[in-house]
């Protein structure tokens, strides 16, 4: 029997970044990472991955085509929010909102439940958390249980399998299942998304195997802006860029050949 892997997707483009939304900048720059949804979908029915897309709940009428694609390849559509704010210093009705509201959004488009929810940034809170369970999701992926990582993120606390968030936020009324991304167990650091580019994929392939050899179920992430050539853009840092366009795209395509496990939605984890 294979052993399973998740290969998730944040469903988000350049203008959603974090480190766009910064300039305070409108979008006026030609590709924005749009191309590499469809990119990643070819990929996927090429190899038979079934993956977890986490989308932005805004594109769920302007890229509604992309949504039934994803839906109709036996995929995973969960929520990132409705529009990929930020969190931090926000007021818990606007975080509250931002959740709800894209469940429901993105329900309505594809007709059918969402289940999953995913924070931009990978931040997480109590009362994010609660906001997460309050709109009835069944799951969050959220958690980094990496070192923590000044300005980024880490909660190396958190369990590195599955658990009950409630076991990271004691004494919270919080019934809610965490899937954490993945972080090597030998040195504690994520092993995907930005890693990848910053590491290498020789560096990502032995945080997957380290995990699987320990019974464990690595769920990856990458995003679609990370595999098109991008516009360079002042005040965006390097690393934002590094490695990105045909680079990326070939070590997601030798981490898919290369891996001999089972690529899954989260959803088929609950089962």
């Amino acid at each position: 029997m294979l052993n399973h892997i998740v290969l998730s997707v944040d469903f988000e483009l350049f203008p959603d970044t974090l480190a766009f939304q910064k300039l305070n900048s409108e979008w006026k720059y030609g590709e924005n990472g749009e191309s590499g949804i469809a990119r990643l979908l070819d990929l996927f029915d090429k190899y038979g991955v079934r993956s977890t897309f986490f989308v932005v709940a805004r594109y769920a009428q302007s890229h509604n085509q992309l949504l039934q694609r994803i839906r109709n390849s036996g995929h995973e559509i969960a929520s990132h929010t409705m529009a990929h704010i930020n969190f931090r210093n926000r007021a818990y009705d606007e975080i509250e909102r931002e959740i709800q509201q894209s469940k429901q959004v993105l329900e309505d488009a594809i007709n059918d439940t969402v289940i999953g929810f995913r924070s931009p940034a990978f931040r997480i809170d109590r009362r994010i958390a609660g906001a997460i369970v309050q709109a009835d999701y069944k799951y969050d992926s959220s958690v980094v249980p990496s070192w923590s990582i000044p300005g980024w993120y880490g909660l190396p606390q958190a369990p590195k399998h599955s658990f009950n968030i409630r076991e990271i936020f004691p004494g919270a009324d919080l019934d809610l299942m965490e899937f954490p991304v993945a972080v090597n167990p030998i040195i504690g650091m994520p092993v995907s998304g930005a890693w990848m580019r910053l590491f290498g994929v020789s560096y990502t392939m032995w945080g997957i195997k380290a995990i699987i050899r320990q019974g464990g179920v690595p769920i990856l992430y990458v995003h679609p802006w990370e595999i098109v050539d991008l516009p360079r853009l002042k005040g965006i840092p390097w690393r934002v860029y590094h490695r990105t366009g045909e680079q990326t795209f070939n070590m997601i395509e030798h981490v898919i050949k290369n891996t001999h496990a089972e690529f899954v939605s989260i959803r088929e984890l609950l089962k």
